[in-house]
């Protein structure tokens, strides 16, 4: 009976300890939605910071804003609080008159949110360094 009782107990902490090991390996549940974020900031960060025309700036806002509101759907939790609001944001770039720098603000706090979820990114600077 007891080596019964114990080859179950040792085939459970096996199980668990193979469970734990597989869920480390696992990436975040929101890797996705912050590499698409961070994808479409960086174009339009790109665009930016090497003066590229109107045309290529505005190519760029467009991508800002699809990869955006693609990232926030499929994300949950905090980021997709932070990705909300940064789609919001980048709605708003294409309106005349609108200063940009809300936009900016919710990629920070997102970019803060996918550090958190244990999903960082990386956001490429605005001006030529």
């Amino acid at each position: 009976m007891t080596t019964r009782l114990t080859r179950s107990l040792h085939a459970a902490a096996i199980a668990a300890l193979a469970a734990l090991a597989l869920s480390a390996c696992a990436p975040p549940a929101n890797a996705t939605a912050c590499s698409t974020f961070e994808s479409g900031y960086n174009d339009l960060a790109d665009a930016v910071r090497t003066a590229a025309g109107a045309a290529e700036i505005d190519a760029a806002t467009v991508t800002v804003i699809d990869k955006t509101a693609s990232a926030r759907e499929a994300s949950s939790g905090d980021v997709r609080a932070a990705l909300s609001d940064a789609s919001d944001a980048a709605e708003e770039l294409q309106q005349d008159g609108v200063e940009p720098i809300r936009f900016f603000e919710a990629a920070a706090a997102v970019q803060a949110a996918c550090a958190a979820d244990g999903a960082s990114i990386e956001l490429r600077s605005l001006v030529a360094s």
